[in-house]
C-alpha cells in the first residue's frame, strides 16, 4: 500500500518541482545553437542511386540515428542523418522551435536528397516517426520506417492521468528543464551510459508534438507508402498502441509490424539494435 501511495504522488512532487526550478517562463531564452559535441548532424553521400533520411526524435539529436546510419551506408546505401533545430544544444534554445520548424528541416532535406538520388527512404525514431509520417501524407514515400514512433505517451497506472493531460496543463507553467532529470530509456547499460542529448529538454516543445500527432492522425489513411514499424512493447516512453494505431489505419497495402521485447524505447542503442539494424535493411533491400 505504501509503495503504491509513493507512485500516486510522485506525478505531483515533480510537477511541483518542474514548476519552481530555474529553467521557468520567467528566465531569458537562449538565442544562439552551441551544438553538443556528438550531436551534429552527419552524411555518407555514397555514389548509389539510393539514399536514406534518418530522423532522430525530441530532446534528441543525430546521435540516436547515427550507428544505424553507419551500418546502412555499409550496405551500399548514402545517408543523411539530419538535426533539426535547437535539438543537441546547449542552454535553452531547444524551445524557441516548434513542430513546424521541425518538418521544414526534414522536407528540405529530403526534397534535397531527391534532385540527388533516384529513390529516398526515409527512416524516422520516435518523434521522427510522426515526422516522417506527416512527410509521407505530403509525398509519395518509396518507403518509409518507423522505429518507436511517437503517437501516445506510455501510460503506467500511478500516474492517475495521461501523461499528456500533464504536459498540457502544469507543464503550460514552465518551458524547459534539464535532461540530465528525465531518465535515458535505454535498457543496455554500457549505451545508456554513453547517450549523447542537448542539455534541455522542453514541455513546449512536447506540447507542440502533440499537436503535430493530432495533425497526423488526421491524415493517416492518405499514407500508401510501404511501412516497416519497429516497437518494443517495454518502451517507456511512446506507447506501443501508437504503433499499433498506425498500422490499423495507413493505407499501405505493403506494411509490416515487428514487436520487440528486451529493448526500450532508444531501440537504435539497445539490447536488440542489431536485429533492428537488419530487419531495416531487409526492408530497404526488398522490394
Amino acid at each position: 500500500m505504501k509503495n503504491r501511495l509513493f507512485k500516486l504522488i510522485i506525478p505531483i512532487l515533480f510537477a511541483t518541482f518542474l514548476t519552481t526550478n530555474v529553467y521557468s517562463n520567467d528566465n531569458p531564452k537562449d538565442t544562439k545553437e552551441i551544438v553538443v559535441n556528438g550531436c551534429e548532424s552527419f552524411e555518407h553521400l555514397t555514389k548509389t542511386d539510393k539514399a536514406v533520411l534518418l530522423i532522430h526524435g525530441l530532446g534528441g539529436c543525430p546521435h540516436e540515428t547515427r550507428q544505424i546510419g553507419e551500418y546502412i551506408n555499409k550496405k551500399g546505401f548514402a545517408v543523411s542523418g539530419i538535426r533539426y533545430p535547437g535539438h543537441g544544444t546547449k542552454g535553452t534554445v531547444i524551445s524557441n522551435y516548434e513542430w513546424k520548424d521541425w518538418y521544414k528541416t526534414v522536407e528540405d532535406k529530403y526534397l534535397e536528397l531527391k534532385t540527388k538520388y533516384d529513390t529516398v527512404y526515409v527512416l524516422g525514431f520516435s518523434t521522427g516517426g510522426t515526422l516522417g509520417l506527416r512527410l509521407a501524407e505530403n509525398y509519395p514515400l518509396d518507403k518509409l520506417v518507423l522505429l518507436s514512433p511517437f503517437i501516445a505517451v506510455t501510460y503506467k497506472w500511478y500516474y492517475i492521468l495521461p501523461p499528456e493531460f500533464y504536459l498540457k496543463t502544469v507543464g503550460t507553467l514552465i518551458d524547459n528543464y534539464p535532461s540530465s532529470l528525465t531518465l535515458t530509456h535505454i535498457n543496455d547499460p554500457v549505451a545508456r551510459k554513453e547517450y549523447i542529448r542537448g542539455e534541455t529538454f522542453s514541455f513546449k516543445c512536447g506540447r507542440s508534438a502533440l499537436d503535430l500527432i493530432d495533425l497526423v492522425k488526421k491524415d493517416i489513411k492518405q499514407i500508401k507508402s510501404p511501412v516497416l514499424i519497429m516497437h518494443s512493447k517495454n518502451d517507456m516512453t511512446t506507447d506501443y498502441s501508437g504503433s499499433e494505431f498506425i498500422f490499423k489505419n495507413i493505407s499501405s497495402e505493403n506494411k509490416k509490424f515487428i514487436t520487440l521485447e528486451k529493448s526500450n524505447h532508444i531501440m537504435t542503442l539497445d539490447l536488440e539494435k542489431r536485429k533492428v539494424y537488419r530487419e531495416v535493411e531487409s526492408f530497404l533491400k526488398n522490394d
